[in-house]
């Protein structure tokens, strides 16, 4: 290496530092010094490192805001995607059945029913993102409804809706003793049934998808547990929102 000593030398590096307080936070800098020619008074080269350092720190505080500003986006997208997911053909029907089933209702019957759906709803929602991560921890390639491409699923639920759809129609009904019907009439004006129809709805749900919704999941995906945990919060506080509007309204 051949150094002119009457022309400055540029000196170019990556430093790791740690910035503390309560707790230590990692940081990466990329530093530039220029070194005086031989014989002339040096520049102070603490100064230029801090300078650099702080360059450094306002550039990743861009980056900050640039990825906050990125993750409000998507959470946006999430309640959108979920609330249009209320229309959608594998939805809608619940949707309309749900609201059908609670017109005779009083008041508070009515908003209690709604109340418990919409939370059937939001915790469902939890559940698969907090299921995705598991998987994605194990290593296993997931996405929004990736149940459905198992086909043991599939039988299930085809097996469980025909028989849903077959007794509507009435094909066929379960006679139980008195008692049975005495604790499940007691049930059904309790909590249990109306919070199972928030996730059945979910669970019908995952098979479709929604304007919004894509984007959503699939940047959650590739994220953190806190953003796959929110962005599925979000996409469950939009699918309840008919139900929400009808409890305060």
């Amino acid at each position: 290496l051949v150094i002119d000593k009457t022309k400055p030398l540029k000196l170019v590096g990556d430093i790791t530092y740690f910035a503390c307080s309560d707790v230590c936070q990692p940081f990466n800098a990329k530093i530039s010094i220029k070194m005086p020619p031989s014989g002339e008074s040096p520049t102070d080269v603490a100064d230029e490192i801090a300078e650099s350092v702080i360059n450094a720190k306002a550039t990743e505080f861009e980056m900050f805001l640039d990825q906050a500003l990125e993750f409000l986006v998507m959470v946006l997208f999430a309640y959108f995607g979920g609330f249009i997911l209320n229309f959608m053909p594998c939805v809608l029907p619940v949707l309309s059945l749900k609201f059908l089933s609670v017109t005779k209702a009083t008041d508070a019957t009515y908003r209690r029913r709604l109340g418990l759906t919409a939370l059937g709803i939001i915790i469902s929602m939890l559940l698969i993102g907090m299921l995705i991560v598991l998987m994605k921890s194990l290593g296993h390639a997931v996405g929004w409804g990736f149940q459905f491409q198992n086909e043991y699923f599939l039988i299930f639920m085809i097996f469980v809706l025909v028989l849903f759809a077959a007794n509507l129609l009435g094909f066929y009904e379960i006679s139980l003793d008195t008692e049975s019907n005495t604790y499940l009439s007691k049930l059904s004006q309790k909590y249990a049934p109306d919070f199972m129809t928030g996730m059945l709805a979910v669970l019908l749900a995952t098979p479709c998808s929604a304007p919004f919704l894509g984007t959503a999941v699939g940047f959650a995906l590739s994220q953190s547990i806190f953003i796959i945990v929110m962005i599925f919060l979000s996409l469950g506080i939009g699918f309840a929102t008919p139900y929400i509007m009808a409890v305060i309204l």
